[in-house]
């Protein structure tokens, strides 16, 4: 009988927290740029789609090579603390700040702050209730076919 040998990494989370930041910082091997509030940040279609059924079904249905996402209803400062929130884990706001980016997490569909969305989805996933599930909202290509790089929502 042959054996097995279990090999982990220990430091695997670590590193791989430590590489997450990393890239955002360097802005490496990005592949899609955010725009909320007249500000640009360019982040990662996979990460962004770990996080979130909005940017996942996003990205799936609009296949592009780099996209340019406009998020009209978000204001920038909403967006820079989401992303601190996605590729660190944790984000600090204030009391003031924390509806409106609730609010924006919701509409994102953020996992770990849209929880009664993520209970909803979960439970019509588990039923397979198409009725109980809501699309997120379809993009909207205002540049019409002369460039498909853009989404505005």
């Amino acid at each position: 009988m042959t054996k097995k040998y279990s090999l982990r990494w220990i430091d695997f989370h670590t590193n791989l927290y430590q590489s997450l930041e990393s890239f955002l910082k360097a802005e490496e091997l990005v592949d899609v740029t955010l725009t909320a509030g007249g500000k640009n940040f360019r982040a990662h279609k996979l990460i962004l789609s770990i996080c979130s059924p909005f940017f996942k079904d996003l990205f799936i249905k609009n296949p592009c090579e780099h996209p340019i996402v406009v998020l009209k209803e978000v204001e920038h400062e909403e967006l820079y603390k989401l992303l601190q929130y996605i590729y660190h884990g944790e984000v600090h706001v204030t009391e003031e700040e924390l509806n409106p980016f609730l609010e924006t997490a919701e509409f994102l569909q953020i996992k770990g702050l849209a929880s009664v969305r993520e209970k909803n989805e979960t439970a019509a996933a588990e039923s397979n209730d198409q009725q109980a599930t809501k699309e997120p909202n379809q993009p909207l290509d205002l540049e019409g076919q002369h460039n498909k790089n853009y989404r505005f929502f």
